[in-house]
């Protein structure tokens, strides 16, 4: 699960069917909650190393998981990522 916020909310419900509250049992048992911060060069990330990026900071270009400050080939601007081909319907800028 992804978040870009500082704060989780966690519900919990149950569906019994038991009518009788003497009857309705249910609990939680090893809930376990990691919480880690993305890395700087990434706005949302996941992964147990929190260092695979989902989307970049400002200034970094998403290659894969990884944002770069830089990109080997070819970039396109309106997503901040790096590609090895135009996305269909886009073409190569050589105005440079």
């Amino acid at each position: 699960m992804s978040h870009s916020s500082n704060s989780l909310t966690l519900r919990i419900s149950s569906s019994i069917s038991e009518t009788d509250p003497a009857y309705q049992f249910w609990g939680v048992k090893d809930l376990n909650i990691f919480a880690k911060m993305c890395s700087p060069k990434c706005d949302t990330c996941f992964g147990p190393s929190s260092g695979e990026c989902i989307t970049c900071a400002n200034g970094y270009f998403l290659w894969g998981n990884l944002c770069v400050k830089e990109c080997d080939d070819l970039y396109y601007p309106e997503k901040r990522m790096c590609v090895q081909e135009c996305p269909v319907g886009t073409f190569e800028n050589i105005d440079k």
